[in-house]
């Protein structure tokens, strides 16, 4: 998938990171060129995350009120999954089973989630590959069913994903060395991760980059596809002391 952005996209995101007189200017650009009616799946997802941003610059327009509601609705369905995946970690806690989120629920939390309210699409947890027959079977007793495994994710990693699924809620599994929580593996994750590859998810995942920076460097990663394109939207951050 090409990552070369329309000059909709791009203006959204201006919008969505920059701060001042560039977030108002971008939002202006932005909103008259498309109809809210009809946003296709990967701006609508950055709505939350436009709302929060424009919201904090004190930008006024008579569609705030909707991307308000918007937010709110994206924040309680997120609690809700966001319970669920708790009691999963915790049940897997009480079976000495290591796990840390990764990708959007872990986004959406603690020092991340100041900025990156998004709707959830999965969840991902990340599990040591030593500890997967006892996690797969500890899952299952508690009502999670295996959907399917999917091809292997971080290369040269041999980790693997699986789905585990609990209506109205699925978990994705990544077999590897559970170490998801610092900026940098998030990154890592971003850039590797074959859901990437989704149209739906990319403005999301550029604006995950763009928020990364400012708490690990992407110097390592600057020749990467995703980098290189949003370099050429707006200027990267720089990690804060």
């Amino acid at each position: 998938m090409s990552w070369q952005l329309s000059k909709e996209h791009q203006n959204l995101l201006r919008a969505t990171l920059c701060r001042g007189d560039e977030a108002d200017v971008a939002w202006r650009a932005w909103r008259a060129d498309v109809d809210f009616e009809q946003l296709d799946v990967a701006s609508y997802r950055l709505l939350p995350m436009l709302h929060r941003n424009l919201d904090a610059n004190q930008v006024e327009d008579t569609l705030l009120p909707r991307l308000r509601g918007v937010y709110k609705r994206t924040w309680v369905e997120n609690q809700m999954l966001l319970r669920t995946v708790t009691s999963v970690t915790h049940l897997l806690g009480k079976r000495e089973i290591s796990s840390a989120l990764l990708g959007e629920a872990l986004m959406v939390q603690g020092k991340f989630g100041q900025r990156m309210i998004r709707a959830i699409n999965h969840a991902t947890l990340s599990i040591p590959g030593s500890q997967q027959q006892l996690a797969a079977a500890c899952l299952k007793e508690a009502g999670w069913q295996p959907r399917s495994r999917l091809r292997r994710w971080l290369r040269p990693s041999p980790a693997h994903t699986a789905v585990y699924h609990s209506p109205p809620y699925s978990i994705r599994v990544v077999w590897d060395k559970g170490e998801g929580k610092s900026a940098d593996a998030q990154l890592q994750f971003i850039l590797h991760d074959p859901i990437s590859d989704r149209e739906n998810n990319r403005l999301v995942l550029l604006a995950d980059i763009f928020h990364l920076a400012r708490q690990t460097s992407v110097e390592p990663y600057r020749q990467t596809e995703m980098v290189q394109t949003l370099q050429t939207i707006i200027d990267l951050p720089t990690v804060e002391s």
